[in-house]
């Protein structure tokens, strides 16, 4: 309904909000009997920030006796993670032998991120097939065993890879072959005459 006189609304961001979302410019407006059926605009402004993670602010708007109304302002971020991979060994075993890998993005999420992972020869180096970077965290670890496949076929180069949401990533290390030829001499001779 119009006013009989001058309203003044006051809009104010609330503590434990998303520190980039402001607002910018007047936060108090006045309504009166000449504009008080005409829409007036509060900005709130999102800054650049290092994360890939959509910020939250709540604004209460208040005008003197009226019930306060709080309304909340979502960021839509801009920002992706890049996913990366990295292997703890440049070389492991194929007896066994283990190393560590670590998939990582840069910037932390508001969800958990399934990386999926394989091997390009699962008779040289196994990886499970997925690890799951927690949301908030940067990186999740998994472990890359060696495969003894008894064959002589020397040092193997084998290329992870992992797949997310966020992209692709690939790192390689050398699988050490343990297997040796060995060489047998059979004679099937009772006797040998001169």
């Amino acid at each position: 309904a119009q006013p009989t006189g001058s309203v003044t609304v006051n809009a104010a961001l609330l503590a434990g909000g998303d520190a980039d979302l402001t607002i910018s410019g007047d936060a108090t407006l006045t309504f009166d009997v000449s504009n008080w059926d005409r829409t007036q605009n509060v900005t709130v402004s999102a800054a650049e920030d290092d994360d890939a993670v959509n910020g939250q602010a709540t604004i209460r708007v208040t005008s003197g006796t009226l019930p306060s109304v709080e309304v909340t302002a979502n960021e839509i971020e801009n920002d992706t993670a890049v996913l990366s991979l990295t292997i703890d060994a440049d070389s492991i075993s194929e007896n066994n032998g283990t190393t560590t890998g670590i998939a990582s993005i840069d910037f932390a999420l508001d969800t958990d991120l399934v990386v999926m992972l394989t091997s390009n020869n699962v008779e040289e180096a196994t990886v499970p097939k997925s690890v799951t970077i927690v949301k908030g965290e940067l990186f999740a670890d998994f472990t890359i065993t060696g495969v003894d496949e008894n064959v002589v076929d020397g040092d193997q180069v084998v290329s992870i890879s992992a797949s997310s949401s966020q992209g692709n990533a690939n790192a390689s290390l050398v699988v050490q072959d343990n297997d040796e030829l060995t060489l047998g001499i059979s004679l099937n001779v009772d006797s040998i005459s001169e």
